[in-house]
């Protein structure tokens, strides 16, 4: 974003006058993007010489990405399906990869926030005395698909493609038991990155 001082500045040692000064700056609010990728038309006010987005009326955008990590990798790792038997044990042990975009877009005010990830957590356990482990992914974490509560989970069962193959009922441990407590997370999360929209939260309960 250029400042009005700037500009002026940059016009002068152009040795350009100062009507054609002025009308150049109203002609560049009317036909270029600026701050941010707002969009000047006609009739609209001109950026503040302090550049101050006075009451969020002008586009404004944040990237929620670095938080969202952050708050996810804290809801997920170390959850834990409880009372196993044998000391049997199965948790989620690490956030693998939380990519993709998210962010709130701000204009007139009003708050809306845009998402489109991949989450994937590693799991690990030990069931009958044997190690266990895998990947829950979560592809397609966005505003579409999550809309009523609606997180679509896929279950990687094998630690590496030489892992022997995972016993059946560790595969139902990991589906009836540790995937609905991830899922119940990842909706918690989504409660929380809405309530920074304007509308805040959308109802999650779903299961």
């Amino acid at each position: 974003t250029v400042s009005r001082k700037a500009f002026d500045s940059a016009c002068a040692s152009m040795h350009m006058d100062a009507a054609t000064t002025n009308n150049l700056w109203l002609k560049l609010h009317e036909q270029c993007f600026l701050s941010g990728g707002e969009h000047i038309t006609p009739g609209v006010t001109p950026p503040r010489e302090d550049a101050r987005n006075v009451n969020s009326w002008h586009w404004d955008n944040a990237n929620l990405m670095p938080w969202a990590k952050s708050r996810l990798k804290s809801l997920l790792e170390g959850l834990e399906v409880p009372n196993l038997p044998d000391k049997g044990w199965l948790r989620i042990t690490k956030l693998v990869k939380c990519e993709g975009d998210c962010e709130t877009n701000t204009r007139k005010g009003k708050v809306i926030v845009c998402f489109d990830m991949r989450v994937v957590v590693k799991w690990e356990g030990e069931i009958n005395f044997e190690e266990v482990g895998g990947e829950i992914s979560m592809p397609y974490i966005d505003n579409v698909e999550t809309e009523d509560g609606n997180i679509r989970a896929e279950v990687k069962y094998e630690k590496d493609k030489n892992s022997p193959r995972c016993p059946t009922v560790v595969r139902q441990l990991v589906d009836s038991d540790l995937v609905p407590i991830v899922k119940h997370q990842m909706r918690y999360f989504l409660s929380e990155l809405m309530s920074k929209s304007t509308k805040g939260p959308k109802n999650t309960t779903t299961s």
